[in-house]
């Protein structure tokens, strides 16, 4: 066992994700210790454990429970160190493949859970692994890999009323990952895709330089300043991410880490037949379109002539018609688990 091994190391799990199960919670015994151990039942709890592991000044941080967990605890995190004036404690981050989507996990590397996996891996975030830093993506006061409004977000509310639907019957293990994405896609996504208006939108540039690239991610057209639109036209999503995966290994966001200091912006007006028609190459981040538009900028405000579904980190939040998106400038260590030889 390597309990006497793996010190230093808190390990934060969402008490109430679904994957987080009794037999999930017995596979950390005996690998870290009881104290190191937090769950989170809600946002007070994340606070609470976001005070106490900055309090400890844990050397490494890793959490389990998918997308949303991981962000909601950096920007607890983060949150409370600015609040209390902590500038001297800049922990590493691990993120275990715990959750649904999993888009944090497959960047870094994370292998399916189990107890053999999951021993191999908090070994290696307790001693020496290998550190890739990584800027995220400030949005409402929240640090996120990714955040979007329309198509994206409108996916993740429908699995969560498949789930809602489908709790205690029958088709309730039916409801739970891939396929429950693809019941709330085919029942209720894209017939609202196909009947609903299309929102207008006005993308404007608000930091420095921004550029669109094509389908290699090279640059096109001019330079974008500050104060500049981006885009102005019809749109059925607009995303940004830090993190080239969207969640079950579809690389949406094929440019997130062509550069340091900016994010990518990806804005499409497709029709669900050539998103359904085009699926295999969208999945594997390589389809180009003229109704697909890629953008690298590092500030923007996005203005919709009528709400859209809105998603921060893979968490639906509500609708907005309004929300401005900028990198933070402060890097956090990822643990790059692809690089574990021991692996």
């Amino acid at each position: 066992m390597f309990s006497t091994e793996i010190t230093d190391l808190a390990v934060l799990l969402n008490g109430n994700a679904k994957r987080v199960t009794e037999k999930v919670r017995n596979a950390f015994h005996g690998l870290v210790r009881p104290e190191d151990l937090y769950f989170s039942k809600s946002l007070r709890d994340s606070r609470t454990i976001a005070r106490q592991v900055v309090d400890k000044r844990y050397k490494t941080i890793v959490t389990g429970g998918g997308d949303g967990t991981f962000s909601t605890f950096l920007s607890h995190i983060h949150t409370y160190m600015d609040q209390a004036g902590i500038n001297d404690y800049n922990p590493r981050y691990g993120v275990l493949r715990l959750g649904t989507g999993n888009a944090m996990a497959a960047t870094f590397g994370a292998s399916t859970f189990n107890r053999e996996n999951l021993t191999r891996e908090l070994f290696y975030a307790a001693n020496g692994a290998a550190i890739k830093d990584l800027k995220f993506i400030e949005v409402e006061g929240r640090r996120t890999p990714f955040s979007g409004l329309g198509l994206d977000a409108m996916i993740l509310n429908d699995y969560n009323t498949v789930k809602e639907m489908m709790h205690g019957t029958p088709l309730q293990a039916t409801s739970k990952g891939l396929l429950g994405y693809w019941i709330g896609l085919l029942s209720m996504g894209i017939p609202r895709y196909v009947f609903d208006k299309v929102p207008e939108a006005v993308i404007v540039n608000e930091g420095s330089e921004a550029w669109q690239v094509d389908g290699d991610g090279k640059r096109v057209g001019p330079l974008f300043m500050k104060g500049d639109v981006l885009y102005k036209g019809p749109v059925r999503m607009v995303s940004v991410s830090k993190v080239p995966f969207y969640g079950f290994d579809l690389k949406l966001f094929p440019y997130a880490m062509v550069n340091d200091d900016r994010f990518h912006l990806r804005v499409h007006k497709a029709s669900a037949a050539e998103i359904l028609g085009y699926l295999p190459s969208v999945w594997k981040g390589n389809y180009s379109s003229g109704t697909l538009f890629d953008f690298l900028t590092d500030s923007i405000s996005v203005y919709l002539s009528q709400p859209a579904p809105f998603q921060i980190g893979g968490d639906g939040e509500g609708w907005r018609s309004y929300v401005k998106f900028s990198m933070d400038l402060s890097p956090v260590p990822m643990i790059d688990f692809k690089s574990n030889v021991m692996m």
